[in-house]
């Protein structure tokens, strides 16, 4: 009765995209900040920093996620109050989209960040040696020793939020 009812394909498509545009931004997110952790000249107590507040979100159930984008970002939010306009519409999709990238974002985060602890960097410098374009240095020596990872962070950053009930 449930699968025949209407509506429920376009509820079903609709999950499917948030959970996959969600994840597809988490990932590429942690990512970015492995890298920034692992790759760059960034101070080293600004490195620690990010990789604190990266997983702070983990120790919240998903409900306080909701509560807290209504409580900031809401037609009454503390940042409209400040700003005298509402920011952006988060009773939808952007708003979904906020909650599940913060909610899934310590774990992909976590993944990407352990996996990258492990790669040789110098396999960088023979790339370089190599005179080989800096996508391909970053595709040889990066993504591809991090492409399993890569996809085990977007599949749970998926399904974390295609199961959840709290944010919405």
């Amino acid at each position: 009765e449930v699968f025949g009812s209407r509506g429920f394909i376009t509820a079903m498509g609709n999950s499917f995209l948030i959970a996959g545009t969600s994840a597809l931004v988490t990932t590429f997110l942690a990512f970015l900040m492995a890298y920034t952790v692992h790759y760059t000249n960034v101070n080293k107590y600004f490195k620690k920093l990010i990789e604190a507040v990266a997983v702070l979100p983990m120790l919240l159930p998903t409900i306080t996620y909701g509560f807290a984008i209504i409580y900031s970002f809401g037609k009454q939010g503390l940042w409209t109050k400040l700003f005298g306009f509402q920011l952006f519409d988060i009773y939808g999709f952007k708003g979904l989209m906020l909650g599940y990238v913060i909610y899934t974002f310590p774990i992909a985060f976590m993944l990407i960040n352990n996996a990258i602890s492990y790669i040789d960097k110098k396999f960088i410098i023979v790339s370089k040696l190599m005179k080989d374009s800096e996508f391909r240095t970053l595709m040889i020596t990066l993504i591809r020793p991090l492409l399993g990872t890569l996809v085990a962070a977007f599949i749970q950053s998926f399904f974390l939020s295609f199961t959840d009930f709290g944010i919405p």
